[in-house]
């Protein structure tokens, strides 16, 4: 509590906000800058670990301050200084990634490695002297030297602002601010080619713990000329230096102006596209490139115009969508050449392409989100996706850069394509994709796709094994998987090869142990891994089996079945929410992890939509806030910021590979929400917590726990959250008759009913007798 306290007061007094757009001015880049409170995250998972740093929506550039002692990757908020100003970066990451060309200003002339440290150590902050608004960052260090930085689609800009009467140097390297094995680099260069210009390059070898490798190109224009510059690798330093090779390595760059402005680009392919895209960035002053970076965010979150309730709301509303536009990022150059999976350049006509896809998060809401909102964007990073699976021989996992990392598990490139299709995405291949997800033992690069799916085969369910992780989480993720491209084989007229992944995405009851009423790993000779606890995480992936009982997505009515009937699911579900974010070591919902984002929606799948409703409020207005620590765990580019858009509009995309919508209660008295087909759907709600409430569309009352997606296209279209008095009495007994269902549950557990079809049914009869 005396943390959060500080932490608080600390974000309040960081400093004024310039006059800005009304919703960009909402935006606060430093919300999940900081720890969250889930009891026992995944590692790496405890906050949002996102960046304050400037970009634009999809920007090739991320440039971001790098903090010390504390941050494993990136920014922390509790840290007190900055050990570099960095170009590329991800949002929400558990693992350190990107963080490349660390730029530092110093105002002592280093004469040796040893101080090159020191001026590193000595670049403290403040928050009270830091701001940050979309597409601008502004810090005062402890030295007194202001760092101000903005960016554009292919390139960055900075203003170096130093004390009088000190040395204006600056120190770049060749490598990362953070240099432990999980992201290892192999090659560095820096070079002076003029006295204004700089090129660099280096390659990375590792992304969470992972082998995997980018190549990044960087040049900088300088306003000043350089007056003298040195150079370090390792523990060795060279004076008058104008270059220098090898990992490790970095230059010391003297100005005899107090005021530095350097304009910087990057490119994956070569140094030359880097000084091509920097050469076609030049002419604006930084203030107009700030300007231009305000007017793109301005038209991005225009996407949404929210109205009413509180300052704070809206805030962390806008923060949201603004994270979920930091990625994937532009990889083409403006020539339009990007580096393939295979190795080779590749040249984008028509598009613009688009790499690092975090597959494992951003299926489940994510892609939804973007392809409604942002037809074009997502039309090319759906092309870019499959593109870049037809290069490397199947539809990726998790890829950073233009190369698949094997991160994370299950076939989520399967999900971006279906999920991405039926919610409007014509842009790309569809039945390319469909075939590359279906085809046998696909491979990207060195990567199986499905690893498992042999097993899974010859014994209905990936079994459990020491070697295989996560296998009943496996097992369940297939089973999704499956049933999306069921659906979009469907809607490509394709209904043989629909009813065979129909009937694979089944599988998911072998898993299911109707002794304990959990979903169980099982092992090869059909037994189950014994000892069983419901918090047991052996078998799946961030989460517990408790957890993952209910990540049935595509199967509401099939889990109700198996858990003895609807009410019994919803008395189950009753029990899972009795906290919100839980962590990974007690049996109930955590928020701040991908595998559990539809599980409040399916309360309304069960035919409670009132408890949707009721739950989805508390986890926005109880769990995310507008503070430092106020994302619940990792936004993992975007996936967790996306699920509080969708939430906090009362809808979300819960059923996967469907054009369909799951209702739960608008936050807001009045969001107006501009559409792919050019439709304006407005969305109305009383602005306070639910009881249960009336919906219509267009004035005619509605089933309260879904929409079909096709009904709020083709046309401007209301759609109203009433309050109705009327109903309350039907919640109260509805809520008794749960209250009832929960000692149900409890005789499960402790087998006093067993799974005798009639004593389940005599029971519910008793309690409905009462209610």
């Amino acid at each position: 509590m005396i943390a959060a306290l500080c932490a608080c007061q600390r974000h309040v007094h960081r400093g004024p906000v310039p006059p800005t757009h009304p919703r960009s001015g909402l935006v606060d880049p430093f919300i999940g800058t900081d720890d969250g409170d889930a009891p026992d995250p995944p590692p790496g998972d405890s906050g949002g670990a996102v960046f304050p740093g400037a970009t634009v929506p999809f920007g090739m550039i991320q440039w971001s301050p790098d903090t010390g002692p504390t941050a494993e990757f990136g920014y922390h908020y509790r840290d007190d200084h900055i050990r570099g100003f960095t170009v590329t970066h991800l949002s929400g990451t558990g693992c350190p990634a990107m963080l490349d060309f660390p730029f530092l200003p110093a105002t002592i002339a280093p004469t040796s490695s040893e101080s090159v440290f020191d001026a590193r150590q000595a670049a403290t902050f403040r928050h009270a002297d830091e701001l940050a608004t979309p597409g601008y960052y502004k810090v005062t260090l402890g030295s007194g030297v202001t760092v101000e930085l903005t960016a554009s689609q292919r390139a960055g800009a900075a203003r170096f602002s130093f004390p009088a009467k000190t040395t204006p140097g600056l120190l770049i390297q060749a490598s990362k601010t953070v240099t432990d094995r999980a992201a290892e680099v192999s090659r560095g260069e820096l070079r002076v080619v003029s006295p204004t210009r700089l090129v660099a390059s280096m390659t990375s070898k590792r992304f969470c713990g992972h082998a995997s490798s980018y190549t990044i190109h960087l040049a900088v224009e300088f306003d000043q000329p350089i007056v003298s510059s040195s150079s370090w690798r390792g523990d060795a330093w060279t004076t008058s230096a104008r270059d220098i090779r090898g990992p490790r390595s970095g230059l010391w760059l003297r100005f005899a102006s107090q005021n530095v402005g350097a304009t910087i680009a990057i490119s994956y392919v070569s140094t030359a596209n880097a000084i091509a895209n920097l050469e076609a960035s030049l002419g604006p002053s930084f203030d107009q490139r700030r300007a231009a970076a305000a007017e793109l965010w301005k038209t991005a979150l225009g996407t949404i115009e929210i109205e009413g309730s509180s300052e704070s709301a809206r805030r962390t509303f806008y923060t949201a969508l603004y994270h979920v536009l930091l990625h994937p990022n532009i990889a083409s150059d403006v020539n339009g050449e990007y580096m393939g999976f295979d190795g080779a350049v590749h040249r984008a006509v028509g598009y613009t392409h688009y790499q690092t896809f975090s597959g494992w998060d951003i299926y489940r809401s994510w892609v939804q989100l973007v392809t409604l909102l942002y037809p074009r964007e997502a039309d090319d990073i759906l092309r870019s996706f499959v593109t870049s699976a037809q290069q490397c021989g199947g539809l990726p996992r998790w890829t950073l850069a233009h190369d698949e990392t094997g991160v994370m598990i299950g076939d989520p490139g399967a999900l971006i394509v279906a999920n991405a299709y039926a919610f409007g995405a014509r842009g790309f291949d569809a039945r390319a994709a469909l075939d590359l997800a279906t085809k046998p033992s696909a491979r990207c690069n060195r990567w199986v796709i499905r690893p498992f799916q042999s097993l899974s085969d010859r014994h209905g369910y990936v079994p459990n094994d020491p070697k295989i992780w996560g296998s009943a989480a496996i097992t369940l993720e297939y089973a999704v998987a499956d049933a999306a491209l069921s659906q979009l084989a469907r809607a490509l007229g394709l209904p043989d090869r629909a009813d065979a992944l129909a009937r694979r995405s089944e599988r998911w009851k072998n898993l299911f142990d109707p002794s304990t009423g959990y979903i169980r790993p099982r092992n090869a000779n059909g037994s189950w891994k014994t000892p069983f606890k419901p918090t047991h995480q052996r078998g799946f992936i961030e989460g517990n089996a408790a957890q993952y009982t209910f990540f049935v997505p595509h199967d509401p009515a099939g889990l109700a079945t198996a858990l003895g009937g609807a009410a019994i699911a919803i008395a189950r579900l009753d029990a899972l929410f009795l906290q919100l974010n839980a962590g990974l070591s007690l049996p109930h919902f955590y928020i701040g992890n991908e595998p559990q984002f539809a599980t409040p929606f399916l309360y309304s799948r069960l035919g409670a939509p009132e408890k949707t409703q009721a739950v989805v409020h508390q986890i926005l207005t109880r769990v995310f806030t507008d503070l430092p620590s106020g994302l619940p765990g990792n936004d993992d580019l975007g996936a967790t910021s996306s699920w509080y858009v969708w939430a906090a509009l009362g809808l979300y995309p819960d059923l996967p590979g469907q054009p369909d919508l799951a209702l739960a209660s608008p936050l807001f008295p009045t969001a107006r929400v501009h559409l792919r087909d050019g439709s304006i759907l407005t969305i109305e709600g009383p602005g306070t917590a639910p009881p249960f409430q009336r919906v219509e569309l267009d004035g005619i009352a509605i089933d309260p726990s879904s929409i079909p997606l096709p009904r709020l296209l083709g046309g401007n279209h209301r759609l109203t959250f009433r309050q109705d008095p009327s109903l309350r009495k039907a919640l109260l007994l509805r809520l008794l008759r749960h209250r009832e269902l929960r000692a149900v549950e409890r005789d499960l557990r402790g087998a006093r009913l067993g799974t005798d079809p009639q004593r389940i049914t005599d029971h519910r009869d008793a309690v409905d007798a009462r209610a």
